[in-house]
């Protein structure tokens, strides 16, 4: 299971706890005997034991000892702020002790944007070429914890349907079957038996949108050679961005447009 946290919440949440049980504890303190529990510090209590359980990863046994020491809050009036304290005190301890198992890693605020997006490319993208969604969440995720090589790897499986959807809206037959360098080839052609069409406002059009689609491979040809000839090549931070950020235009461009018109 992966928890999706972040740093500030987590310290919060341990902070707040804290707080809660060392304010319970001196209040006994200072009365110097175990006074009824007041509304202010039930009300705090509970607020504890909401925070600990709101989007944080406890197993179902701690769910079940706070939702009783919820239960004990608002309906055991004979509670005192010594057993609260040390009803808390007890929990947090149990909570510190699972906390303990759980390995976590950093991402960094400028990649965190990459995890855990549903639609990184966009809604458009991600209905039209709906087989390679998987493809694109994976990269972008790869992308946000620095595994630059497998990011690319999904890229350049996700573009290889893109690419034989270009192919296939200019009449290019087998694209399933065909090698990359054979559907440029065949894409290429295609596009120079347009522009030898007589000029239309249709044929301007197509002519221009798939030119342009054309231009845009050139970004990612170089990833998709090396990604085919060395399969034990190695991209960097800077390579995987500048291949997602040809990647995603094109696809964007593509998704616009389902058919040739």
């Amino acid at each position: 299971m992966i928890y999706e946290l972040s740093l500030n919440s987590l310290m919060a949440n341990s902070r707040f706890m804290g707080t809660c049980i060392g304010d319970l504890q001196t209040s006994t303190l200072n009365y110097g005997e175990d006074v009824p529990l007041s509304k202010p510090s039930r009300d705090t209590a509970r607020m504890c034991l909401e925070d600990l359980t709101a989007g944080m990863p406890v197993s179902p046994a701690m769910r079940v000892m706070v939702e009783r020491a919820l239960v004990r809050l608002r309906k055991d009036k004979e509670l005192t702020e010594r057993e609260t304290a040390n009803l808390l005190d007890d929990l947090h301890e149990v909570a510190e002790a699972e906390f303990r198992t759980f390995f976590c890693l950093v991402i960094d605020e400028a990649k965190a944007q990459f995890y855990g997006q549903k639609a990184p490319f966009g809604l458009r993208v991600a209905d039209r070429f709906s087989d390679a969604s998987s493809d694109i969440a994976a990269a972008s995720r790869c992308i946000a914890l620095g595994e630059s090589t497998a990011a690319v790897f999904h890229l350049m499986r996700a573009v290889e349907l893109a690419l034989q959807s270009l192919a296939t809206k200019l009449g290019v037959k087998g694209v399933v079957v065909k090698e990359w360098s054979r559907l440029l080839h065949d894409i290429d052609a295609a596009l120079a038996a347009l522009r030898q069409k007589p000029r239309t406002a249709k044929r301007d059009r197509d002519l221009e949108y798939f030119s342009q689609a054309r231009a845009m491979i050139s970004g990612f040809n170089d990833a998709w050679r090396k990604h085919v000839a060395h399969s034990r090549g190695k991209y960097d931070e800077r390579d995987a961005m500048d291949v997602w950020n040809s990647v995603k235009p094109f696809m964007q461009l593509l998704a616009r447009r389902t058919a040739a018109r």
